[in-house]
């Protein structure tokens, strides 16, 4: 995978080439999407294993990998053995895929520590899954249509691997507050989705389909998954540039203040007192930082599942009154007069 992903190509998903520290960001990201997953067999399953080392892959004689490299399906597999689904190996490649080697690997390594201090959500992806009863075919056409409808306004931008319905995973741009994709299209509207993913740096989504059910009562897992890692990471960069610069000129201007009112020690009391203003301020704009993130975290998922909703409608709908084509449906039947010229339409129930 390169920095610039090519969206257009062709070359199978699962050969694929990735080295040996993507590998092992791919794998990290997996078990991070396992334990937030919502089922509890998934987070039991991800607690009792860890991502799998690179010593665990075991290329197949005659692979085209070279030394240090390695092919998407034995990243999969690797994961496997370490009790890691498939389903998020395959997000977390698509993931990796729209940031880029450089960004992929640098969202991997945020300091813990400020990120508890600025972002405070434990949770590092926006998620929503809803099983459906319809065929897969159906969920994908529904789904096409709701996520670019108003307040979501997604565009589809690529399919990674086989058909969703195995275990492909579908990439949506999420729009950017005020921006504008070509000539042709008018800005994006302002409303709660787009104001929170632009304000937390969401970028895309990607969504997964699973067949669940029989041929006869079809049902499928429809879930999408929004990365956050990117956006945490700007954001602790802001906060921290911020909090940097505050302090610096509040800690001179109390030294500044302090040594024209009292001289030299006024200079190191205004010092202080600017220190302790500066703490004030640092800690102001983490507690500041880490409301945002959760109120948005909040609203995304809420919004997300709304799109779920929005696709499960139709099938509810239908359980409640019945099939579309079950309702009476008008027929036009014309009537005619003696001389065989028609005078009246006789609305009628078929």
């Amino acid at each position: 995978m390169t920095d610039q992903p090519d969206h257009t190509r062709s070359l199978a998903f699962e050969d694929v080439i990735l080295s040996e520290g993507e590998a092992l960001a791919v794998w990290s990201r997996a078990a991070q999407l396992q334990a937030e997953a919502d089922t509890p067999d998934e987070r039991g399953a991800a607690a009792a294993s860890a991502p799998p080392s690179a010593a665990t892959v075991a290329l197949a004689e005659g692979t085209r990998a070279p030394a240090g490299m390695y092919l998407v399906r034995e990243i999969v597999a690797a994961a496997r053995e370490a009790g890691i689904a498939d389903t998020h190996v395959r997000v977390a490649l698509a993931e990796h895929d729209a940031l880029g080697h450089d960004l992929a690997l640098a969202v991997e390594q945020i300091d813990e520590g400020q990120r508890d201090q600025h972002i405070g959500v434990d949770a590092r992806c926006v998620r929503a899954s809803r099983v459906i009863p319809e065929s897969a075919a159906t969920v994908l056409q529904r789904l096409r249509i709701a996520a670019a409808a108003a307040p979501w306004s997604l565009e589809f931008e690529t399919l990674l691997g086989d058909h969703p319905a195995h275990g492909g995973v579908l990439r949506f741009s999420v729009p950017v507050l005020g921006g504008q994709r070509d000539a042709s299209t008018s800005p994006v509207a302002l409303n709660r989705f787009v104001y929170q993913a632009t304000r937390v740096g969401l970028q895309h989504i990607h969504v997964t389909v699973a067949p669940r059910g029989t041929e006869s009562q079809p049902q499928c897992e429809l879930t999408i998954t929004g990365d956050l890692r990117f956006g945490e990471r700007r954001s602790i960069g802001i906060y921290r540039a911020l909090t940097k610069v505050m302090a610096s000129v509040v800690a001179v201007a109390g030294a500044i203040v302090g040594e024209n009112t009292a001289g030299p020690a006024g200079a190191v009391a205004g010092l202080s007192i600017g220190a302790a203003a500066a703490f004030g301020f640092s800690t102001l704009v983490a507690a500041i930082g880490r409301w945002e993130h959760r109120l948005a975290h909040r609203v995304l998922t809420a919004e997300l599942d709304a799109l779920l909703s929005r696709v499960q409608r139709p099938s509810e709908e239908a359980r409640a009154f019945g099939p579309e084509n079950a309702a009476p449906v008008p027929r036009l039947r014309r009537g005619f007069d003696e001389v065989g010229f028609s005078l009246r339409a006789g609305l009628r129930l078929a």
